[in-house]
C-alpha cells in the first residue's frame, strides 16, 4: 500500500512539473550588414536625426488596416534625409530592447536610422536599421534636407460657433431668471 501511494504521488509531481515549464525565451538573431549595404532602392526611409519622444504601446496596437505597430513609436527632427521623401519630424518605431531587436534612442543623440515599412507605419531594428550619424552620412550622404511639416489644416468653418447666439442666449436667460425671482420676491 506505501509503495502504491509512493509511486502515485511520484507519478502526480512528475506530471506537475512538466507542466510547468520555463517560458520560451526570445533573442534577436541578424546577419551581419555592412553600413554600405544599409540603403538600397527599395528602401522607404533612411535618415540622420534626433529622438525628441517616444510613446509605449504596450505589446504594439494594431492600425485600422490591420497593420502591427511596434510596441515603441519614437517621434524624430529629421536633419539629413538619405531615402525616401521625408518630412522634419517623422514617428518610427521599433521594438522594446535588444531581445526583440528593438533599439532604445532615449540617449542615443544624433544617430542614423534605415527604416522599413510604409508612410505612417515606419519600423527598424538593430539587424541593419540603427547606425552612427558619421558612419551612414559617410556610406550614402550628403543626403538632402525634409521637407518641412505642414500644419494641420483648419476644417471648413473653422471659426468655430459665432459668439452672438450664445451672448444673445445668456443675457435672455438672464433676464428670464431675473423676471420668476422678482415675481416670487414680490409675493413674499
Amino acid at each position: 500500500m506505501r509503495t502504491t501511494l509512493t509511486i502515485l504521488v511520484l507519478s502526480l509531481l512528475s506530471l506537475a512539473l512538466g507542466a510547468v515549464r520555463a517560458a520560451p525565451a526570445f533573442g534577436c538573431s541578424c546577419i551581419e550588414m555592412q553600413v554600405q549595404d544599409a540603403i538600397d532602392a527599395t528602401t522607404p526611409a533612411a535618415f540622420v536625426g534626433i529622438a525628441v519622444a517616444v510613446e509605449d504601446l504596450g505589446d504594439g496596437g494594431r492600425l485600422p488596416n490591420g497593420d502591427w505597430l511596434a510596441p515603441m513609436q519614437w517621434t524624430f527632427e529629421v536633419e539629413t534625409v538619405l531615402a525616401g521623401d521625408l518630412p522634419d519630424v517623422l514617428v518610427v518605431g521599433s521594438g522594446r530592447d535588444g531581445g526583440d531587436c528593438g533599439y532604445d534612442f532615449s540617449a542615443a543623440g544624433r544617430i542614423g536610422v534605415v527604416a522599413n515599412g510604409q508612410p505612417g507605419n515606419l519600423t527598424t531594428d538593430i539587424c541593419g536599421g540603427v547606425w552612427s550619424a558619421d558612419a551612414l552620412l559617410a556610406a550614402h550622404g550628403p543626403g538632402t534636407s525634409p521637407f518641412a511639416a505642414s500644419p494641420p489644416e483648419d476644417q471648413p468653418g473653422g471659426e468655430g460657433i459665432p459668439m452672438w447666439p450664445i451672448v444673445f442666449g445668456g443675457v435672455a436667460l438672464t433676464i428670464a431668471a431675473s423676471a420668476v425671482l422678482w415675481r416670487r420676491f414680490e409675493q413674499i
